[in-house]
């Protein structure tokens, strides 16, 4: 019994696939992006609208949450959702072989590419000790 257990956990060990660390890859990006294409063209599928939907809202959020601190985008006022959008379609139609990769990785990539900070960022974190308490002593 032992010897089938350590075959059979052994396998599912061997023949696993790694659990991936994000829910969205590339792949799923561009497809989203390609819908709103399709949609701007007014040519679109049943269920472009949702993707297009999708790939602003996740394109913006990632935008909004980095925005001036990872990239600098010139024009602080007046970026719209569908030029950031098209920020990031182009990089990923550029980069077909990284579109298996995480999609806010991606997203990160491309406003860096098109937005760089000026200058160096200097992150300054707090020392350890004020963040956590001290271990007790013994």
């Amino acid at each position: 019994m032992k010897k089938i257990f350590s075959v059979v956990s052994l396998s599912a060990y061997l023949f696993s696939t790694p659990a991936l660390a994000y829910f969205y890859t590339g792949n799923d990006l561009y497809e989203w992006g390609a819908a709103l294409q399709r949609t701007r063209d007014n040519r679109h599928l049943a269920s472009d609208t949702a993707d297009a939907s999708m790939y602003q809202g996740y394109v913006s959020g990632i935008y909004d949450s980095a925005n001036g601190v990872v990239f600098c985008p010139k024009r602080k006022q007046g970026m719209t959702i569908g030029q950031i959008s098209d920020v990031v379609f182009k990089y990923l139609k550029d980069n077909p072989e990284s579109r298996n990769e995480s999609a806010s990785q991606l997203v990160m990539s491309a406003f860096v590419a098109a937005f760089p900070c000026q200058k160096e960022m200097k992150i300054v974190l707090p020392p350890i000790s004020t963040i956590l308490p001290p271990l007790p002593k013994n």
